[in-house]
């Protein structure tokens, strides 16, 4: 397996991140950003593993695993960034101890970690 994938989609997810604080005035409107623009890279990441899917371009299919486990790894990010933004933001509903926040994560945690057992397939 090249791990330089998943090593790729880390450290750019990391600079999405750093960016969006860093072109930020405060640390609320740098999460927001962070949120949203994590979420763009995750979907980026995603429709390239999923391209590859279909066997083109040939250079890259070879490496369908691994693209599928750097979109992991960014949406992991993207995740760290919505916790991140819950405990910045106050009226975030993230916030509240109730079934519905708490479903919600616990079911996209739950889809996130199926995605590794089944990369390979």
């Amino acid at each position: 397996m090249d791990r330089r994938w998943i090593i790729w989609a880390a450290v750019a997810a990391a600079g999405v991140v750093a960016l969006s604080f860093a072109a930020s005035d405060s640390a609320l409107a740098g999460a927001i950003a962070a949120t949203r623009n994590t979420a763009r890279f995750s979907a980026l990441v995603f429709a390239l593993a999923l391209a590859v899917g279909a066997g083109r371009p040939v250079q890259l299919a070879a490496h369908q695993a691994e693209l599928t486990l750097a979109f992991i790894v960014a949406h992991g990010i993207h995740y760290a960034t919505v916790v991140g933004r819950a405990a910045i933001e106050p009226e975030n509903r993230l916030r509240e101890l109730s079934i519905e926040p708490l479903a919600v994560v616990t079911a996209r945690f739950g889809l996130l970690a199926l995605l590794p057992l089944t990369a390979r397939a």
